[in-house]
Protein backbone atom coordinates (compact mmCIF):
# COMPACT_ATOMS: atom_id res chain seq x y z
CA UNK A 1 0.00 0.00 0.00
CA UNK A 2 1.37 3.39 -0.93
CA UNK A 3 2.49 5.38 2.08
CA UNK A 4 1.40 8.95 2.58
CA UNK A 5 4.38 11.28 2.64
CA UNK A 6 4.64 14.89 3.60
CA UNK A 7 4.72 17.07 0.52
CA UNK A 8 7.99 18.93 0.44
CA UNK A 9 7.72 22.31 -1.16
CA UNK A 10 11.00 22.67 -3.01
CA UNK A 11 12.21 25.92 -4.49
CA UNK A 12 14.46 24.86 -7.32
CA UNK A 13 16.55 26.67 -9.89
CA UNK A 14 19.78 26.93 -7.94
CA UNK A 15 18.34 26.51 -4.44
CA UNK A 16 18.31 23.47 -2.18
CA UNK A 17 16.57 20.28 -3.28
CA UNK A 18 15.37 17.64 -0.82
CA UNK A 19 17.21 14.77 -2.51
CA UNK A 20 20.48 14.82 -4.38
CA UNK A 21 21.21 11.24 -5.30
CA UNK A 22 24.06 9.30 -6.84
CA UNK A 23 23.98 5.76 -8.20
CA UNK A 24 27.08 3.95 -6.99
CA UNK A 25 28.17 1.42 -9.58
CA UNK A 26 31.04 -0.95 -8.85
CA UNK A 27 30.17 -0.93 -5.16
CA UNK A 28 31.37 -4.51 -4.63
CA UNK A 29 34.92 -3.41 -5.45
CA UNK A 30 34.63 -0.32 -3.23
CA UNK A 31 33.33 -1.88 -0.02
CA UNK A 32 36.11 -2.97 2.29
CA UNK A 33 38.75 -0.81 0.60
CA UNK A 34 39.20 2.17 2.90
CA UNK A 35 40.74 4.37 0.21
CA UNK A 36 37.96 3.68 -2.26
CA UNK A 37 35.24 4.08 0.37
CA UNK A 38 36.65 7.41 1.48
CA UNK A 39 37.13 8.56 -2.11
CA UNK A 40 33.46 7.87 -2.80
CA UNK A 41 32.23 9.50 0.39
CA UNK A 42 34.51 12.52 0.01
CA UNK A 43 33.25 12.97 -3.53
CA UNK A 44 29.63 12.72 -2.33
CA UNK A 45 30.15 15.17 0.52
CA UNK A 46 32.11 17.72 -1.48
CA UNK A 47 29.47 17.72 -4.20
CA UNK A 48 26.45 17.83 -1.90
CA UNK A 49 25.02 14.36 -2.51
CA UNK A 50 22.64 13.19 0.23
CA UNK A 51 21.46 9.86 -1.19
CA UNK A 52 23.51 6.87 -2.34
CA UNK A 53 21.78 4.09 -4.31
CA UNK A 54 24.03 1.04 -4.15
CA UNK A 55 24.49 -1.41 -7.02
CA UNK A 56 26.15 -4.86 -6.90
CA UNK A 57 24.79 -5.76 -3.47
CA UNK A 58 24.24 -9.31 -4.71
CA UNK A 59 28.01 -9.51 -5.26
CA UNK A 60 28.62 -8.02 -1.82
CA UNK A 61 26.33 -10.68 -0.34
CA UNK A 62 28.16 -13.44 -2.21
CA UNK A 63 31.43 -12.49 -0.52
CA UNK A 64 30.11 -11.04 2.75
CA UNK A 65 26.86 -12.72 3.83
CA UNK A 66 24.55 -9.80 4.62
CA UNK A 67 22.21 -11.87 6.79
CA UNK A 68 24.61 -12.40 9.71
CA UNK A 69 26.03 -9.69 11.94
CA UNK A 70 29.75 -10.58 11.69
CA UNK A 71 29.87 -10.98 7.91
CA UNK A 72 27.72 -7.92 7.20
CA UNK A 73 29.85 -5.71 9.45
CA UNK A 74 31.75 -4.06 6.53
CA UNK A 75 28.51 -2.83 4.97
CA UNK A 76 27.17 -1.66 8.34
CA UNK A 77 30.40 0.24 8.98
CA UNK A 78 30.26 1.88 5.54
CA UNK A 79 26.65 3.03 5.94
CA UNK A 80 27.36 4.27 9.49
CA UNK A 81 30.35 6.27 8.23
CA UNK A 82 28.36 7.67 5.31
CA UNK A 83 25.53 8.88 7.53
CA UNK A 84 27.41 10.09 10.59
CA UNK A 85 30.57 11.53 9.02
CA UNK A 86 29.80 12.45 5.42
CA UNK A 87 26.27 13.86 5.54
CA UNK A 88 24.48 11.08 3.66
CA UNK A 89 20.84 10.99 4.80
CA UNK A 90 19.61 8.00 2.78
CA UNK A 91 21.14 4.78 1.49
CA UNK A 92 19.19 2.72 -1.02
CA UNK A 93 19.47 -0.97 -1.86
CA UNK A 94 19.00 -1.67 -5.59
CA UNK A 95 17.72 -5.02 -6.87
CA UNK A 96 15.64 -6.47 -9.69
CA UNK A 97 13.42 -8.83 -7.67
CA UNK A 98 11.36 -9.04 -4.47
CA UNK A 99 13.14 -12.18 -3.24
CA UNK A 100 16.38 -10.28 -2.68
CA UNK A 101 14.74 -7.50 -0.69
CA UNK A 102 12.74 -9.98 1.40
CA UNK A 103 15.53 -12.47 2.11
CA UNK A 104 18.62 -10.27 2.14
CA UNK A 105 18.01 -6.51 2.54
CA UNK A 106 15.16 -6.84 5.03
CA UNK A 107 17.07 -9.41 7.07
CA UNK A 108 20.15 -7.18 7.04
CA UNK A 109 18.12 -4.28 8.45
CA UNK A 110 16.55 -6.50 11.11
CA UNK A 111 19.93 -7.58 12.51
CA UNK A 112 21.25 -4.00 12.52
CA UNK A 113 18.81 -2.08 14.72
CA UNK A 114 20.82 1.15 14.54
CA UNK A 115 19.11 3.31 11.87
CA UNK A 116 22.50 4.75 10.97
CA UNK A 117 23.55 1.29 9.73
CA UNK A 118 20.35 0.49 7.81
CA UNK A 119 19.02 0.81 4.29
CA UNK A 120 16.39 3.54 3.94
CA UNK A 121 15.11 2.76 0.45
CA UNK A 122 14.22 -0.36 -1.55
CA UNK A 123 14.93 0.53 -5.19
CA UNK A 124 13.45 -1.78 -7.85
CA UNK A 125 15.26 -1.78 -11.17
CA UNK A 126 13.68 -4.03 -13.78
CA UNK A 127 13.54 -2.66 -17.34
CA UNK A 128 10.21 -4.10 -18.43
CA UNK A 129 10.20 -1.79 -21.46
CA UNK A 130 13.50 -3.09 -22.84
CA UNK A 131 12.84 -5.78 -25.48
CA UNK A 132 16.57 -6.46 -25.55
CA UNK A 133 16.34 -7.96 -22.05
CA UNK A 134 12.75 -9.28 -21.90
CA UNK A 135 12.52 -10.88 -25.38
CA UNK A 136 12.73 -14.64 -26.04
CA UNK A 137 16.05 -16.05 -24.92
CA UNK A 138 17.08 -12.84 -23.16
CA UNK A 139 18.12 -12.51 -19.50
CA UNK A 140 14.81 -11.41 -17.96
CA UNK A 141 12.93 -13.92 -20.10
CA UNK A 142 14.93 -16.97 -19.02
CA UNK A 143 15.52 -15.84 -15.42
CA UNK A 144 12.12 -14.49 -14.42
CA UNK A 145 9.40 -14.49 -17.07
CA UNK A 146 9.36 -18.06 -18.37
CA UNK A 147 9.85 -19.63 -14.90
CA UNK A 148 7.03 -17.43 -13.57
CA UNK A 149 4.62 -18.17 -16.41
CA UNK A 150 4.83 -14.74 -18.01
CA UNK A 151 5.20 -14.02 -21.71
CA UNK A 152 8.61 -12.91 -22.93
CA UNK A 153 7.57 -9.49 -24.19
CA UNK A 154 7.04 -6.06 -22.68
CA UNK A 155 3.47 -6.93 -21.67
CA UNK A 156 4.52 -10.03 -19.77
CA UNK A 157 7.48 -8.19 -18.28
CA UNK A 158 5.24 -5.41 -16.97
CA UNK A 159 2.85 -7.92 -15.39
CA UNK A 160 5.81 -9.56 -13.62
CA UNK A 161 7.14 -6.13 -12.65
CA UNK A 162 3.90 -5.07 -11.01
CA UNK A 163 3.72 -8.33 -9.05
CA UNK A 164 7.20 -7.68 -7.72
CA UNK A 165 6.55 -4.00 -7.05
CA UNK A 166 3.42 -4.69 -5.01
CA UNK A 167 5.34 -7.12 -2.82
CA UNK A 168 8.30 -4.75 -2.45
CA UNK A 169 6.06 -1.81 -1.53
CA UNK A 170 4.28 -3.92 1.10
CA UNK A 171 7.63 -5.03 2.51
CA UNK A 172 8.87 -1.45 2.60
CA UNK A 173 5.75 -0.43 4.52
CA UNK A 174 6.34 -3.19 7.08
CA UNK A 175 10.02 -2.31 7.40
CA UNK A 176 9.37 1.45 7.63
CA UNK A 177 11.28 2.23 4.43
CA UNK A 178 10.54 3.96 1.14
CA UNK A 179 9.75 1.99 -2.01
CA UNK A 180 11.35 3.45 -5.13
CA UNK A 181 11.40 2.56 -8.81
CA UNK A 182 13.64 3.52 -11.68
CA UNK A 183 11.72 3.77 -14.96
CA UNK A 184 12.53 4.71 -18.51
CA UNK A 185 9.68 4.27 -20.99
CA UNK A 186 6.03 3.52 -20.23
CA UNK A 187 2.48 4.32 -21.34
CA UNK A 188 -0.47 5.94 -19.55
CA UNK A 189 -1.87 2.64 -18.23
CA UNK A 190 1.51 1.59 -16.87
CA UNK A 191 2.03 5.01 -15.27
CA UNK A 192 -1.26 4.67 -13.41
CA UNK A 193 -0.37 1.20 -12.12
CA UNK A 194 3.15 2.10 -11.02
CA UNK A 195 2.14 5.35 -9.36
CA UNK A 196 -0.18 3.59 -6.94
CA UNK A 197 2.54 1.22 -5.70
CA UNK A 198 5.70 3.30 -5.32
CA UNK A 199 6.56 5.98 -2.81
CA UNK A 200 8.76 7.75 -5.32
CA UNK A 201 9.65 7.39 -8.97
CA UNK A 202 13.08 7.94 -10.50
CA UNK A 203 12.42 9.02 -14.07
CA UNK A 204 15.32 8.93 -16.49
CA UNK A 205 16.12 11.86 -18.74
CA UNK A 206 19.27 10.76 -20.55
CA UNK A 207 20.17 13.34 -23.17
CA UNK A 208 23.33 14.52 -24.90
CA UNK A 209 21.95 18.06 -25.18
CA UNK A 210 21.10 19.24 -21.68
CA UNK A 211 18.79 21.91 -23.05
CA UNK A 212 16.39 19.06 -23.89
CA UNK A 213 16.48 17.50 -20.44
CA UNK A 214 12.91 18.55 -19.58
CA UNK A 215 11.24 18.17 -22.99
CA UNK A 216 12.68 14.63 -23.21
CA UNK A 217 10.75 13.64 -20.06
CA UNK A 218 7.67 15.84 -20.44
CA UNK A 219 5.26 13.25 -21.90
CA UNK A 220 6.12 10.67 -19.24
CA UNK A 221 5.67 13.27 -16.50
CA UNK A 222 2.27 14.02 -17.98
CA UNK A 223 1.36 10.32 -17.86
CA UNK A 224 2.21 10.27 -14.16
CA UNK A 225 0.35 13.49 -13.50
CA UNK A 226 -2.81 12.50 -15.36
CA UNK A 227 -3.74 10.03 -12.61
CA UNK A 228 -5.27 11.52 -9.43
CA UNK A 229 -2.98 11.63 -6.43
CA UNK A 230 0.40 13.24 -5.87
CA UNK A 231 3.58 11.31 -6.63
CA UNK A 232 7.15 12.17 -5.70
CA UNK A 233 9.40 12.25 -8.78
CA UNK A 234 13.19 12.42 -8.99
CA UNK A 235 14.64 12.99 -12.49
CA UNK A 236 17.77 10.98 -13.31
CA UNK A 237 20.51 12.51 -15.42
CA UNK A 238 23.27 10.45 -17.01
CA UNK A 239 26.96 11.31 -16.94
CA UNK A 240 27.77 8.53 -19.42
CA UNK A 241 29.85 9.55 -22.47
CA UNK A 242 26.89 8.90 -24.78
CA UNK A 243 24.72 11.36 -22.86
CA UNK A 244 25.68 14.33 -20.67
CA UNK A 245 29.27 13.24 -19.96
CA UNK A 246 30.94 15.53 -22.53
CA UNK A 247 28.89 18.48 -21.30
CA UNK A 248 29.86 17.77 -17.69
CA UNK A 249 33.54 17.81 -18.62
CA UNK A 250 33.36 21.59 -18.95
CA UNK A 251 30.22 22.50 -16.97
CA UNK A 252 29.19 22.02 -13.31
CA UNK A 253 26.59 19.30 -12.75
CA UNK A 254 24.41 21.65 -10.68
CA UNK A 255 23.55 23.56 -13.87
CA UNK A 256 21.46 20.70 -15.29
CA UNK A 257 18.63 20.48 -12.77
CA UNK A 258 17.57 24.15 -13.09
CA UNK A 259 16.93 23.53 -16.81
CA UNK A 260 14.58 20.69 -15.86
CA UNK A 261 12.81 22.59 -13.09
CA UNK A 262 12.49 25.74 -15.20
CA UNK A 263 10.82 23.67 -17.92
CA UNK A 264 8.48 22.14 -15.38
CA UNK A 265 7.62 25.53 -13.88
CA UNK A 266 6.88 27.01 -17.30
CA UNK A 267 4.68 24.10 -18.37
CA UNK A 268 1.00 25.06 -18.40
CA UNK A 269 -0.40 21.56 -17.94
CA UNK A 270 -2.91 21.10 -15.11
CA UNK A 271 -1.46 17.61 -14.53
CA UNK A 272 1.51 19.29 -12.83
CA UNK A 273 -0.49 19.53 -9.60
CA UNK A 274 0.00 15.77 -9.17
CA UNK A 275 3.80 15.85 -9.61
CA UNK A 276 6.05 16.66 -6.67
CA UNK A 277 9.66 17.13 -7.83
CA UNK A 278 11.78 16.39 -4.75
CA UNK A 279 15.33 16.59 -6.11
CA UNK A 280 17.46 14.86 -8.72
CA UNK A 281 19.82 11.92 -9.21
CA UNK A 282 22.90 11.13 -11.30
CA UNK A 283 23.84 7.88 -12.99
CA UNK A 284 26.51 6.97 -12.11
CA UNK A 285 29.53 7.44 -9.81
CA UNK A 286 32.19 5.95 -12.12
CA UNK A 287 31.15 8.27 -14.97
CA UNK A 288 31.05 11.50 -12.99
CA UNK A 289 33.75 13.95 -14.11
CA UNK A 290 36.41 14.80 -11.60
CA UNK A 291 36.12 18.22 -10.02
CA UNK A 292 38.69 19.80 -7.74
CA UNK A 293 37.40 19.12 -4.20
CA UNK A 294 37.22 21.87 -1.62
CA UNK A 295 40.43 22.43 0.29
CA UNK A 296 42.67 20.84 -2.34
CA UNK A 297 45.40 22.82 -4.02
CA UNK A 298 46.39 22.41 -7.62
CA UNK A 299 50.16 22.14 -8.03
CA UNK A 300 52.15 22.62 -11.20
CA UNK A 301 55.63 21.94 -9.80
CA UNK A 302 55.04 18.55 -8.17
CA UNK A 303 57.73 16.02 -9.09
CA UNK A 304 55.71 13.85 -11.49
CA UNK A 305 57.82 12.68 -14.38
CA UNK A 306 58.05 12.22 -17.27
CA UNK A 307 55.03 14.34 -18.08
CA UNK A 308 53.91 13.88 -20.85
CA UNK A 309 54.67 10.18 -20.63
CA UNK A 310 54.36 7.10 -22.82
CA UNK A 311 55.17 4.05 -20.64
CA UNK A 312 55.87 4.91 -17.00
CA UNK A 313 54.91 7.67 -14.59
CA UNK A 314 56.93 8.36 -11.43
CA UNK A 315 55.70 10.41 -8.47
CA UNK A 316 58.25 11.61 -5.93
CA UNK A 317 57.60 11.32 -2.21
CA UNK A 318 60.34 13.60 -0.83
CA UNK A 319 59.66 12.99 2.87
CA UNK A 320 58.90 9.26 2.48
CA UNK A 321 55.59 9.73 4.30
CA UNK A 322 52.43 7.79 3.63
CA UNK A 323 51.19 8.90 0.21
CA UNK A 324 47.97 7.81 -1.51
CA UNK A 325 47.68 8.36 -5.26
CA UNK A 326 44.38 8.25 -7.17
CA UNK A 327 44.48 8.86 -10.92
CA UNK A 328 41.28 9.38 -12.88
CA UNK A 329 40.46 10.01 -16.52
CA UNK A 330 38.43 13.00 -17.65
CA UNK A 331 35.34 10.77 -17.49
CA UNK A 332 35.88 10.27 -13.75
CA UNK A 333 36.92 6.61 -13.97
CA UNK A 334 39.69 5.56 -11.59
CA UNK A 335 42.59 4.08 -13.58
CA UNK A 336 45.06 3.76 -10.72
CA UNK A 337 44.90 3.85 -6.92
CA UNK A 338 47.69 2.96 -4.50
CA UNK A 339 49.38 3.86 -1.23
CA UNK A 340 53.11 3.86 -0.49
CA UNK A 341 55.73 5.39 1.78
CA UNK A 342 58.55 4.75 -0.71
CA UNK A 343 60.58 7.67 -2.02
CA UNK A 344 59.00 7.18 -5.46
CA UNK A 345 55.88 5.51 -6.82
CA UNK A 346 56.29 4.22 -10.39
CA UNK A 347 53.14 3.44 -12.36
CA UNK A 348 52.88 1.56 -15.67
CA UNK A 349 50.75 3.64 -18.04
CA UNK A 350 51.64 2.32 -21.50
CA UNK A 351 48.23 0.63 -21.93
CA UNK A 352 46.25 3.72 -20.95
CA UNK A 353 44.43 5.60 -23.72
CA UNK A 354 46.12 8.82 -24.72
CA UNK A 355 44.83 12.00 -23.13
CA UNK A 356 44.77 14.00 -19.91
CA UNK A 357 44.41 12.52 -16.42
CA UNK A 358 44.00 13.95 -12.92
CA UNK A 359 46.43 12.74 -10.23
CA UNK A 360 45.05 13.31 -6.74
CA UNK A 361 47.87 12.87 -4.20
CA UNK A 362 47.06 12.71 -0.49
CA UNK A 363 49.53 13.18 2.34
CA UNK A 364 48.75 13.31 6.04
CA UNK A 365 48.29 17.06 6.26
CA UNK A 366 47.52 18.12 2.71
CA UNK A 367 46.26 16.97 -0.66
CA UNK A 368 47.36 18.17 -4.09
CA UNK A 369 46.19 17.73 -7.64
CA UNK A 370 48.32 17.54 -10.76
CA UNK A 371 47.52 17.09 -14.43
CA UNK A 372 49.14 14.22 -16.28
CA UNK A 373 49.27 13.63 -20.03
CA UNK A 374 49.62 10.21 -21.64
CA UNK A 375 50.79 10.27 -25.28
Amino acid sequence: MKKFLFILFIICCGQLSAVKGLYVDGFASILGNTNKEDSLLNYAQQNGFTYLALYELHLVHASNNLTTVPTSAPLAAFILKAKTVYGITEVGACSENFWWFDNIASVYNSIHPNPDEQFDVYNLEFEFWNIGTVGPGQYYCTTYLTPGGFSCDTSGAFAFYMKELKSIDSLATIDGLKSEIYVGWFNQYQATQMKSKADRILLHSYVNNVNNVYSYAQLRLMYLGNTPGIVDVIPIYSSEPAFSGPWLAINPEVNVNPIYTNGFTSDAGSWKANINLIGYQWFAYSFMPYGLPLGIEEESDLAIYPNPTTEYLSIANPNSENMTVTITGIDGRIVYEGTSSNETITILVKDWPGGFYNALIRFKHYTILSKVMKV
